[in-house]
């Protein structure tokens, strides 16, 4: 009874699998070649020894650093031709394999050296840093296979043991490389950031050709008929040099280890045409039924005469400009002489600023005649300011400067009296934002409604109606009618979100039957910005940005805004010119003051222009004038500064 329960379930899954397998191994007689196709997976093995590409003149060269071993995951497509030979051993099969592959080599190098040391009081430290260096190699190579099958009699599926070579042309390679600072946490580069040498771009001086030898195995995974799909593993030992390299003490190789798929089609022998089955006659076709005295068909296009479906979206093209305005600012107030008296500095925005830092750093600075007592009280004094703009006092740490000779200037005298607010021991910028969008343009839309009224009891009433978001917008009762969609209709001022649009088409004939047709339509705006950075459109640069600072009388600039060198840097980069303009305060002469323009905006351009690469699309210029006035200790600081002009081309045309 048991046996027969189980015959009952398990003998309908043995017939089906009978009739499946006969299915795809009924006997079909094949050519002895087939055509295959596949993709692989590799992981890189990269044997060198180089301390630079070619050509590559600003890979950074120290004697203990040379790129010696990487890896990386490359890939390889393929398509070809397989041939069955002659058994060479008894009982295995044998063939020839010849494709054609496009591969992919990768490395990824990442090489750490000292390069200096960092005094911190009596502390010293190693420097280190940490070259990368990634690369791609991409060839197109010939790849001859001869394997065999010695377990063909074991195995149903079969696996191939087979060896080759492979052979071809770099095509082409390209690289993108850093240098970046590991430790100290204090220490940056002379960029006054943590990276540099920054540098992208294509491998010189390729290998004209290429050879690896092969070894590979693979196993049949599925017999579907006139397919067969298989798995492959193989290694790849290159015996080339990717670059031809001035040092022949220099190298570079790669080997591979893949795993892929491989599809094969085998070609069948034709077989015998088979008679065509007779023809046979259509039936006339009987007449319909006359259709009811009601009916309504409409069809909506738009302006390009190109038919809309219910529920499509639409989308409409809206340009926005938006103006940012930037205000930089030095985080320092200024005191009386001989005195603890707060007199000077953008106190609003520094308040601001500080409400957001857990930590608080500030430097006392006396003039050169002052009682080194007095920083004490003016220390006192911040604290009692802090405190009066709620600003919290217990994480706060002091340190003085006391000038150590008497300034020629009384101006520069009275700006010894300071005290100046820190960020991890550095002095930065403050910089406010303030933004302002307007719609320039927006763009038009048509909805054309084209109406096939029937109707036998007349006369009939036809009427469309458009809605957007519930409002009724505009009506028609002509049943060819046309739809404006632009911004008066959408109402879009400040926000602009989707709009829902719903058409209804509504015919009444005499008898007071009725018969319709909605349309919804989702209105999807496609935004396009404009942005200026003090500036508009009508200034003859696009985007301003403000540098850095400096010292009176110096060219030496600090309080660098990064964020502003990397715009410059991308805007140059698309091919945009940059105006660099120095700015100083009214002390000294107009032709001292010209001439100190000029070095504070060579510092901002060695910043900006440290690949070289920018130096015929980057110009200095005088100041036409002051930034700010230079009536007081504060806004003297805020005109010793440098700014890059993004400049407007289509104005300068």
């Amino acid at each position: 009874m048991q046996m027969q329960q189980i015959l009952k379930i398990y003998l309908p899954f043995f017939l089906l699998f009978l009739s499946s397998n006969a299915l795809f191994t009924q006997e079909t007689k094949y050519h002895d070649y087939s055509v295959n196709a596949g993709f692989s997976l590799g992981y890189d093995f990269n044997s060198s020894y180089f301390l630079t590409l070619p050509g590559c003149v600003t890979c950074y060269k120290y004697d203990s650093v040379s790129f010696d071993k990487a890896s990386g995951l490359g890939y390889s497509i393929w398509a070809g031709l397989n041939k069955k030979l002659p058994n060479i051993l008894k009982s295995s099969e044998t063939r020839m394999t010849l494709n054609v592959n496009y591969t992919n080599f990768s490395a990824n190098y990442a090489q750490s050296t000292v390069i200096g040391n960092f005094i911190d009081g009596d502390k010293i430290d190693e420097i280190w840093s940490e070259t990368t260096l990634n690369t791609n190699i991409h060839t197109v190579l010939l790849h001859s296979i001869l394997a065999i099958n010695p377990f063909k009699i074991k195995y149903p599926n079969p696996i191939f043991l087979g060896l080759g070579f492979k052979t071809g042309l770099l095509l082409s390679g390209n690289f993108d490389k850093m240098e970046q600072l590991l430790s100290p946490d204090a220490a940056y580069f002379e960029n006054g950031t943590k990276t540099r040498a920054q540098y992208d771009g294509n491998i010189q001086d390729l290998s004209p050709f290429f050879f690896a030898l092969s070894a590979n195995a693979s196993i049949n995974l599925l017999n579907l008929g006139h397919f067969n799909l298989s798995s492959e593993i193989s290694f790849d030992y290159a015996l080339t040099n990717f670059v031809r390299f001035q040092d022949n003490s220099e190298y570079w190789k790669a080997s591979a280890l893949n795993l892929g798929l491989n599809l094969a089609y085998n070609i069948p022998k034709s077989a015998p045409v088979m008679p065509a089955p007779p023809v046979i006659p259509q039936l006339p076709k009987l007449p319909l039924p006359e259709v009811g005295a009601l009916n309504l068909i409409v069809d909506i296009a738009d302006e390009k005469n190109q038919k809309l479906q219910n529920n499509e979206n639409i989308f409409i093209k809206v340009d926005l400009i938006e103006t940012i305005h930037t205000e930089n600012y030095l985080p320092i107030i200024f005191f009386e002489l001989n005195s603890d008296k707060i007199k000077d500095g953008n106190s609003r925005e520094l308040i601001k600023y500080l409400s957001n830092q857990d930590k608080i750093n500030i430097n006392i600075g006396l003039a050169f005649h002052e009682d080194e007592k007095l920083a004490e009280s003016r220390q006192l004094a911040v604290i009692n300011w802090l405190s009066a703009n709620n600003i919290a006092t217990e994480n706060i740490s002091f340190t003085h400067q006391k000038a150590d000779k008497k300034q020629r200037y009384s101006q520069i005298e009275e700006e010894k009296a300071f005290a100046q607010f820190l960020k991890n021991g550095k002095i930065i910028q403050i910089i406010n934002e303030k933004k302002d969008t307007v719609i320039e343009k927006i763009d038009s839309k048509q909805l054309i409604v084209n109406s096939q009224v029937t109707a036998t009891a007349i006369p009939y009433v036809y009427s469309s109606e458009l809605k957007i978001n519930e409002e009724q917008k505009a009506t028609s009762s002509d049943e060819k009618s046309v739809f404006d969609i632009n911004k008066d209709v959408l109402d879009w001022q400040s926000n602009l979100d989707n709009k829902k649009i719903i058409l209804n088409c509504k015919l009444i004939d005499a008898e007071q039957k009725q018969a319709n047709q909605i349309f919804n339509f989702t209105v999807i705006p496609q935004i396009t910005i404009k942005k200026f950075i003090n500036s508009n459109q009508s200034n003859y640069y696009v985007n301003e940005y403000v540098i850095g600072f400096f010292n009176f009388d110096e060219a030496n600039i600090f309080a660098v805004d990064t964020n502003a060198i990397n715009a410059v840097i991308e805007s140059l980069r698309q091919g945009s010119d940059v105006e660099l303009i120095g700015y100083t305060d009214n002390l000294g002469t107009n032709q001292y003051n010209s001439n100190l323009s000029i070095e504070r905006a060579k510092s901002a351009l060695e910043l900006i222009n440290y690949e070289k690469k920018f130096i015929n699309q980057i110009e200095i210029s005088l100041p036409k004038d002051n930034r700010v006035n230079n009536t007081s200790a504060y806004t003297r600081t805020q005109n010793r500064t440098v700014v890059a002009r993004i400049l407007n081309k289509a104005s300068l045309k």
